[in-house]
Order: structure tokens, then sequence, then C-alpha cells
């Protein structure tokens, strides 16, 4: 580097001076212990497989523990709707009955034949139902001058309807097959709804034919304390709802089939656990909602094969016969099943209901009163007994 000085004499001198170049130099810092550890600890930032770990057990744990409650709120949601559909079924029924004098027949069919097949059955209650339930244009695809097995039904048997469905039901959405004619099979629909009939069998023979219930002139249906509100071939009108609307079942609950076999749960089928309740009071072995005795049930369709799933589901069924005179209220709702009332209201009640009436099983003496439990009381629409306590 060049400097300029000026002398005493005003003369300038230039004088050549070095200066150290500090750019060109380099400082090196000391490396300690700490400071290497922290670029190590940055140079590898992240979780370890213990962390891993401990972090997706918390989530399981977590997840554990929501799930139930969603679940449950799932749940509560589906039966919540379910109700819904009830209500709407026992409104539609109420403005049928005012539209025809009395509430539909649970089904049609000639005297003296077999319920218990399919290939005699005029329409049933819920066929007769849909223009009351915003299903004018399905009905209109019935040939009801046929019956509702034959070939030409097969179109509007097979739909699903939502509204006639329980989202519970884990088996509603498999078709009803049995064997047909020519290698084709009957294909029906699935429903989770059926009418109630009374607290009697369907048979006409033997000890079941002093009650059952098969018409309007049959010893069940003109017995008080068995009398229901939707029989086959008739139906009550609400001046013959005697115990009060409120505590007379008009719809309940059934759970569709189990099998594809399984009868019960056919929303355009007019057989007891298809569509209509039978004998499901104190009386006779289905005593109750969800009752779960091995041959409490009496349909057309399961086999002694089946057993295992029929006890695993608690859905029993006597298969030592083909009848199909008796079937009991059933749901895949915890703890109860679903009623629709005669006066148009929906509501849950318990599996633990009052079902402790008649002390004989199997009480087939229409002359003799017996013992009737709250849950009788429900059945029977004139038995002329008042229900004191609430059992919704």
């Amino acid at each position: 580097m060049e400097l300029i000085f000026g002398d005493a004499g005003g003369r300038s001198r230039r004088r050549q001076v070095c200066l150290p170049n500090y750019r060109a130099r380099s400082f090196a810092v000391p490396r300690t212990a700490k400071s290497r550890s922290l670029l190590r600890r940055r140079s590898r930032d992240g979780f370890t497989l213990v962390e891993l770990l401990v972090v997706i057990a918390i989530i399981g744990v977590l997840v554990a523990l929501l799930l139930p409650a969603i679940q449950a709120a799932r749940e509560a949601a589906r039966r919540s709707q379910c109700l819904s559909n009830l209500r709407q079924m026992s409104i539609g029924l109420l403005n049928y009955e005012s539209s025809n004098g009395s509430f539909p027949s649970a089904f049609d069919f000639p005297e003296g034949a077999n319920p218990a097949t399919m290939n005699n059955m005029g329409p049933n209650w819920i066929v007769k139902l849909l223009p009351f339930i915003e299903q004018q244009p399905l009905y209109d695809q019935f040939d009801l001058t046929k019956y509702v097995s034959d070939l030409d039904n097969e179109g509007p048997r097979t739909t699903v309807l939502p509204s006639l469905m329980c989202g519970s039901d884990p088996f509603n959405q498999q078709m009803l097959e049995m064997p047909g004619v020519r290698g084709r099979p009957f294909i029906w629909a699935r429903g989770n709804y059926a009418a109630n009939a009374g607290n009697g069998p369907l048979l006409t023979g033997g000890n079941s034919g002093r009650i059952g219930i098969y018409g309007p002139d049959s010893p069940g249906w003109n017995d008080p304390q068995r009398k229901g509100v939707i029989g086959p071939n008739v139906g009550a009108t609400l001046k013959e709802v005697t115990d009060g609307l409120t505590n007379s079942i008009l719809v309940a609950e059934v759970r569709a089939g189990i099998t594809p076999a399984d009868r019960r749960g056919t929303w355009a089928l007019g057989q007891a656990g298809s569509s209509v309740l039978y004998w499901y009071g104190s009386t006779g072995d289905a005593n109750g909602p969800n009752n779960c005795d091995r041959n409490s049930d009496d349909v057309p369709g399961p086999k002694s094969a089946d057993r295992p799933i029929m006890d695993r589901e608690c859905m029993p069924d006597y298969t030592g016969d083909d009848w199909a005179d008796q079937a009991t209220t059933r749901s895949a709702h915890p703890g109860g099943v679903n009623l629709g009332m005669a006066d148009g209201s929906a509501h849950f009640v318990s599996d633990s209901v009052d079902t402790d009436g008649s002390a004989s099983t199997f009480h087939t003496n229409p002359d003799v009163q017996f013992k009737m439990s709250t849950w009788d009381r429900l059945i029977a629409s004139s038995d002329g007994q008042v229900i004191t306590e609430s059992p919704f």
C-alpha cells in the first residue's frame, strides 16, 4: 500500500507500507466434546424405535377407548332410525284403518289351505300398506289377481325397501331363496317388521286348534286374552282395541333369516316370523322379546345343521317340522326391541319386561282365565286388564 506524507517545507513524500493480509488467513476453532455431541445429535434428528413403539401403543390405547363410544353412537343412530320406521308404519296403518274401516289382514289365504306353503298366499299387510307409506308405484306393480309367489310378482316382491329394514340387522341384505319351479328359485327381499296377530298359534288342529288364530271366526281371535290387532284374513277396528291404543302392539321388529332358506324377516311374505308375530306371550315357549330358548320359534326353513349359528345369533327354531305357527319379536339392538303402538307412537322395550304370566307353559284351554304378564297385555288388544306401570 502507498501512503503520501507532507513535510515541513510543504513537499509531499510517498512511502510504501506493507499491511498484513487478514483475508487470506483462516482461523481454526477448537472443537470440544460438547460441540461434537451437538453436531452428532443434529445429524440424527428423529424417533428411535422405542419412541416409535411408545407412540403406536398410545394411539392404540386411544383407539380402543374411542371405538366403543363410536360404535355406541352408531347403534343409537340405527335404533333411532328403526323407531322412526316403525312410527311411520304405525301412522300409515292408522291411515289405512281410517280409509278402509279396519286394519289390514296379516295376509290372505284360502280357507283350508296350508299357511306354511308359499304358493297359496295372497297379499300380506305390508303389500296392502304400500300406498299409505309413499309406495304407490310399487303397489301398482303387483298383480293381485295372482298369488304373491307367482313369477309375475317376482319384481315387486324382490324390491329392497330401506324404510322396511333396520340398519342393525346383519342379515337383511341376504335374499330369501327357496326351491321354485323348473330350477328357478323363489326369491324374496328381506324386511324387519311384523304385525301383531296375537297370543295364539296359527295351527288349526289338535290342542292348538282350540286357541288358534287363523281367521275372524277362529277361537284365538275371539279370545280377549289372545286377540291381537292384525290377524290372517281379518283386521281389527280401532273401536275393538279397547285396552288403549298406547298399550297395544301394532307392529314390532323381527330379524331377517340367518340362512338363505330361513323365511323370517321377509316383507312381502305373510307367514309367522316373516311379517307376522304369533304366540309370543307367556302361554307359549317363545315368551318375550329376543327369546333364546332353543325351540321357541316355529317357522319353515331352518334345518338341524343350522343349530350352531342359530344358537350363536339367538335365532332359535324348532327344526322338527316345517310348521309356520309361532314367532316372537327379535332385534339386533342390545337389550331389547322396538315396538310400534296402535296410537302411532314407537317405543323401545327391554328384554327384561315382565313376562311372568301363566303358570302353564302351554296353556291351551280357552275357557280358563290365565295370569297375564305385562307383555301379555301389550299383545292382547281387548283383554280388559290395565297396565299400571309403563313398560317403556
